[in-house]
């Protein structure tokens, strides 16, 4: 990345976006709750024996076993940066692996923007910056419609520049 005097540090959401992985994943293990008791229910009713029980006690454990592998997410936010200059922009995320990635404003074609309800409550929003062949994502940027524009003034700019 090289550095520039307008290289600005974006916010990102923290606390919101844990919450919201949090209740993601109560949800799906509630699910799993409903789908066990539903088919013991189901096996109650064609008066299986007690062996019924346990194979669906294990059949369900594979999946809750899957869902709480992503409980890492819960503390992902809090190691994003970003950094946006007149040249680039720059994320950096991960928590036993970090990763760096790095993108030209002029290289890019596309900005995409993706909003959870409690997002748009928030004001908070993930951006997707595509280029050849390269994808960037800022996670969870708050005041993510205002940045949106800002980045692509940013990129336009670039643009505007090459072509002289």
């Amino acid at each position: 990345m090289q550095e520039s005097k307008n290289a600005t540090t974006l916010e990102v959401a923290t606390l919101p976006i844990s919450v919201e992985v949090i209740g993601e994943i109560l949800l799906k293990i509630l699910g799993l709750c409903i789908v066990y008791f539903i088919f013991d229910l189901i096996g109650e009713s064609i008066e299986a024996n007690d062996a019924t029980s346990n194979t669906l006690l294990s059949i369900v454990v594979l999946p809750a076993i899957f869902v709480l592998k992503d409980t890492y997410e819960i503390f992902t936010p809090f190691t994003v940066t970003v950094s946006l200059s007149d040249k680039d922009i720059t994320v950096t995320q991960g928590i036993y692996t970090k990763r760096l990635d790095c993108l030209k404003l002029d290289t890019i074609e596309n900005v995409e923007l993706i909003t959870t309800a409690l997002g748009r409550h928030k004001n908070y929003g993930t951006l997707d910056l595509y280029s050849y062949g390269s994808t960037i994502r800022i996670p969870n940027v708050k005041d993510y419609l205002n940045i949106k524009d800002d980045i692509e003034s940013r990129i336009e700019a670039c643009k505007s520049k090459e072509k002289k």
